[in-house]
């Protein structure tokens, strides 16, 4: 397997739990995983974007247009890195819509709604995951994934992350 995955979004969303996840999801399958994290502002709000290489790689950085897929939590951070994908590649960007753009999937999801409704806007991350594995866009399926969150998780918030990440796959298999 050999997938370079770009999570773009601002702090406070998430974006180091998203990376850490799918860091665990990699060494689940005994798969060689590294990445990259470039935080923005010190402070909730500012940039934060992660590289996630996982295979045969030699370098943690993703280089311009080679990226498989990329999870925009925020908006405009999705759309600005868009670039970053390759011809083909793949994007999942929390937003209700999103104008066309020519060469990439495009996957408009509105986390933050389905977040709003399960009462806590932090979990908007773990539904654009959930939505990524029912698309097929991320090579594991939903046990793994539901494993490595409740690794993952503090108990406190471990039934609400399972909850996100499960209507991720609802929303995905509806859409």
């Amino acid at each position: 397997m050999k997938l370079q995955i770009v999570i773009a979004g601002v702090g406070g969303q998430g974006v180091l739990f998203t990376a850490r996840l799918l860091y665990q999801l990699a060494h689940q399958r005994g798969e060689n995983v590294f990445g990259s994290e470039t935080h923005g502002m010190s402070q909730r709000g500012g940039s934060v974007l992660s590289h996630v290489k996982i295979g045969e790689f030699f370098s943690p950085l993703i280089k311009r247009g080679r990226a498989d897929l990329l999870f925009g939590l925020q908006r405009d951070e999705g759309l600005r890195n868009l670039p970053m994908l390759r011809e083909g590649g793949a994007a999942l960007i929390n937003s209700p819509s999103l104008p066309e753009v020519e060469g990439v999937r495009l996957y408009p999801v509105d986390a933050d709604e389905i977040a709003q409704k399960l009462g806590n806007p932090r979990v908007a991350n773990l539904i654009l995951i959930g939505y990524a594995v029912s698309k097929g866009l991320l090579p594991f399926n939903e046990q793994e994934v539901r494993e490595a969150v409740t690794m993952l998780t503090p108990i406190a918030l471990r039934e609400i992350n399972l909850k996100a990440v499960q209507m991720g796959f609802e929303a995905g298999k509806e859409a």
